[in-house]
Formats: structure tokens, sequence, C-alpha cells
């Protein structure tokens, strides 16, 4: 056995866990968008891939997934381990 975490044609490359979810990347060489990422949870022991976002380069991808992985952060109660205070975002059409 490789050890490889692998779905479908995906090689899992890298990965991050907040609480009872994981967000994975995954890479294949033969797909026509190579890099996707996905959700993956602790009542299925992390070997389901859920909500697929399939993307061409990996710079996006690897966006993607910190995005992900903050949003998780920004859900957990405070006091979690992985928690981390909302951002504020400004809306674009505000003046100060």
């Amino acid at each position: 056995m490789s050890g490889k975490r692998m779905c479908q044609s995906y090689e899992i490359i890298d990965s991050r866990r907040v609480g009872d979810t994981e967000v994975v990347l995954g890479y294949s060489p033969t797909e026509v968008s190579p890099y996707v990422t996905w959700k993956c949870y602790a009542y299925d022991n992390f070997q389901g891939y859920n909500y697929g976002r399939y993307f061409g380069d990996e710079q996006a991808a690897r966006k993607n997934m910190k995005q992900r992985v903050d949003e998780l952060r920004e859900e957990l109660p405070p006091g979690h381990p992985d928690w981390k205070p909302r951002r504020h975002r400004k809306d674009p059409g505000m003046e100060r």
C-alpha cells in the first residue's frame, strides 16, 4: 500500500482539519480541471469527499482551500482551539 490518499483520479496533495471537518486539495494531471478542493467529515472518518470545487490552476485552488478553511474556523465557537474571529468585510460601496 502506497499511503497516498486518492479520490477518483485525484491524489490528495494537501489537507487542513478544522474541528470535525477537513478541507483537502486534490491534483490529477489527466483531468480537464486538474485541481479540486473538497470537504471531508469526521463522521465518515474523513474518507468521503463532498462539495467539490474544481480549478484549472494550483494557485486558484490553494486560494479557495484557504478561504474554505478560514470560513470553517470562523464558524467554530469562541474558545475552540481552531477558532478564528470573523473578519469584517468592507462593503465596496461604503465611503469613509
